[in-house]
């Protein structure tokens, strides 16, 4: 929703995203309280589950910025940091696969390439200026992503 909000500069729809933030946020301290008072079947797992619930209420966080900048700003984002927040939200879906099926190729792979969208990230934010507020926000995204691919490694 945020990119077809982006691509159609539809201030509605970029409220309605902040309002979803406010429910991420009930779903992550709610997960954390029960962490924390009923713990997880694999105690070993139980920190490196508490610190992706974090990071993840982190990352929507930052996108709920993205929302509150463009409709502060009025901004049009540029095609390139659109096409760039796609593939960010692309390895976020990775994620959440080597999550559910970890495998320590598909890891390597997914570091591999987090890598690479991150140089592009920073190297976009040297080439447009205008747009160096989301891709700032965008640039902490992704290096949240890439920690919740090494904490799940377990």
């Amino acid at each position: 929703d945020l990119i077809s909000a982006m691509e159609e500069c539809d201030t509605n729809k970029l409220d309605n995203l902040k309002s979803l933030e406010l429910t991420n946020n009930k779903l992550s301290y709610f997960s954390l309280r029960i962490l924390n008072t009923k713990g997880y079947k694999d105690e070993n797992k139980r920190n490196s589950l508490y610190y992706t619930i974090l990071e993840i209420e982190e990352i929507v966080d930052d996108l709920r910025d993205i929302c509150t900048y463009l409709r502060k700003t009025k901004l049009k984002a540029d095609k390139n940091t659109i096409a760039l927040i796609k593939e960010c939200f692309d390895y976020f879906k990775k994620v959440n696969n080597l999550f559910n099926n970890f495998n320590t190729n598909t890891l390597f792979e997914f570091n591999k390439g987090a890598k690479e969208l991150h140089n592009q990230i920073l190297n976009r934010l040297q080439k447009t200026p205008k747009d160096s507020a989301v891709l700032t926000l965008l640039h902490g995204i992704m290096t949240k992503t890439m920690h919740i691919s090494k904490e799940i490694h377990y």
